[in-house]
């Protein structure tokens, strides 16, 4: 089976697998976020941070785009399809909620001190840029969801090319149960999610299951767990045995037409957006991430958040996951 995932290789070495060498590497050795796994003509890219379901501390999210830049290089033509994925129970929760909303401030800056907008254009356009390496991708971007698929996380799986997903896999934007997730006021979000459910989960703050996503358009496979990575490579396998040539040259015709549709225009509107939307003024009795992160913890203030939403939620769309 081509791009078959046993014998990986240990960390930055090779090892020969059923005659083509197997490679493993980290894109940051020091953090070990996003380790890749080659075995052309299939590539992984995998989050490694099982302990805390996938979860990115700031700026870790980064490497991403770098392993995705890294396997659309030269050196890697030899690839034609990537797997992106996660190690463990999850696909991804995004960002690590204990540093939710600190990432404008550089390592040691004073964080009583506002950030400039300049810097908070700078931070938000980066993490638009790891969206945009995926969706750009000259590959075949296969995304293998499981577990929790959550915030930026879920942004960035939307640029896969196929999504296949396991029974139960739960989707949705928390940050919509605060700031209503200006960051994916992008068309492109819209025209992959449509535009009601798009305005249910952006909006309204829901979460759906994979099997929702599946009857909605968005997922393309939903299969029991114990099949998931089966089918991903099945998904990956078919891929390969298009030329090289003819997966990029649609790859770029589809992003052209994405691009008659906004998606560069509207995504860089998404990023200010984004940056206003965190800055937004709170009433009363609205929920505030930071006071409630001071007083009760990170993990009791989202408790919190959610179950602000929980009633309503069951009320509008009883059969979908309640959370």
């Amino acid at each position: 089976m081509p791009g078959a995932r046993g014998g990986l290789a240990a960390p930055s070495r090779s090892s020969e697998t059923g005659g083509a060498m197997s490679e493993t590497w980290y894109i940051d050795d020091d953090s070990q976020y996003v380790k890749v796994i080659k075995d052309a003509p299939v590539a992984q890219v995998v989050l490694n941070r099982p302990e805390r379901l996938n979860c990115w501390l700031t700026g870790q999210e980064l490497e991403i785009a770098r392993a995705f830049e890294q396997l659309n290089g030269k050196e890697h033509e030899d690839v034609k399809a990537i797997i992106f994925r996660g190690e463990g129970r999850s696909f991804s929760s995004g960002y690590d909620v204990t540093e939710l909303g600190t990432q404008y401030w550089e390592p040691g800056e004073d964080t009583k001190s506002r950030p400039t907008q300049r810097r908070r254009l700078h931070v938000d356009a980066e993490g638009r840029n790891v969206l945009r390496a995926v969706f750009q991708s000259r590959k075949a971007v296969i995304g293998e969801l499981k577990g929790y698929v959550l915030g930026g996380a879920f942004e960035f799986v939307l640029g896969c090319d196929i999504l296949v997903a396991a029974e139960g896999t739960i989707i949705g934007s928390p940050p919509a149960r605060m700031v209503a997730a200006a960051g994916m006021s992008s068309s492109f979000s819209i025209l992959r999610l449509g535009p009601a459910l798009y305005s249910e989960m952006m909006l309204l703050g829901r979460f759906i299951s994979a099997e929702e996503g599946y009857e909605r358009g968005l997922i393309n496979r939903v299969v029991p767990l114990e099949d998931l990575e089966e089918t991903t490579q099945a998904a990956a396998d078919l891929a390969s045995l298009i030329p090289t040539d003819g997966i990029a040259i649609h790859k770029l015709q589809s992003r052209l037409a994405y691009n008659t549709l906004g998606f560069e225009s509207t995504l860089a509107a998404s990023n200010m957006s984004h940056t206003l939307q965190v800055q937004q003024r709170l009433g009363e009795h609205d929920w505030n991430l930071f006071t409630e992160r001071r007083d009760h913890g990170a993990k009791e203030a989202y408790r919190r958040r959610d179950q602000r939403f929980r009633d309503a939620i069951e009320r509008f769309n009883p059969r979908g996951p309640i959370i």
